[in-house]
């Protein structure tokens, strides 16, 4: 079943509104998680993820107050939360790209998720290109802009950690030393 909003803006189905849903439930259990384990543990967020989540909290608040002005639709409120999620995805891979590359190993790191998120991202990227065929309407694969960044984002830094995990750095686990260690920190 669709959900139209307005004439002229994309339909919403139900399964992406049931995901919205799943995807807010493991995002605060992972928020709780950090939390619980940052507490026990002797570590701390660093300044910077400190910054990103103060701008990103009152990016939210502002333009919620433009919604409610009436001069932005809520949909468009809504996008522009899926374009923070965009940024967050490119901001998270980043550092562990980096870190493996520094380290020359990717020991102490699970390759699963990678794995995983390969999966999701290469299905979500046939998914839309199934829908522009089934409807004949090509554009849809770029229609939703956020969707289609996150697959491709996430599958070409999937395909980076893959190479690194298996190709480049597999022999090297032997050689592992903390970052602290190295006296570059």
């Amino acid at each position: 079943m669709l959900l139209y909003t307005e004439p002229g803006f994309i339909l919403i189905q139900h399964l992406l509104l049931c995901f919205c849903h799943l995807r807010h439930f493991v995002q605060s259990y992972d928020i709780l998680s950090c939390i619980h384990f940052t507490q026990r543990a002797e570590q701390k967020v660093s300044k910077i993820a400190t910054v990103l989540l103060v701008v990103t909290w009152l990016f939210g608040l502002v333009t919620l107050f433009v919604t409610i002005a009436d001069k932005i639709t809520w949909l468009q409120y809504l996008y522009y939360f899926s374009y923070i999620k965009l940024a967050i995805t490119l901001i998270k891979y980043i550092p562990q790209a980096y870190m493996n590359y520094r380290r020359k190993s990717t020991q102490g790191w699970s390759i699963g998720n990678v794995l995983l998120d390969f999966t999701g991202g290469s299905l979500s990227i046939v998914q839309m290109f199934l829908q522009s065929y089934n409807n004949d309407e090509w554009l849809l694969i770029f229609g939703d802009p956020t969707k289609f960044g996150l697959g491709v984002f996430s599958v070409l830094f999937d395909i980076l950690f893959i190479v690194q995990h298996y190709c480049l750095y597999r022999l090297k686990s032997a050689d592992y030393r903390s970052m602290s260690e190295d006296g570059r920190d």
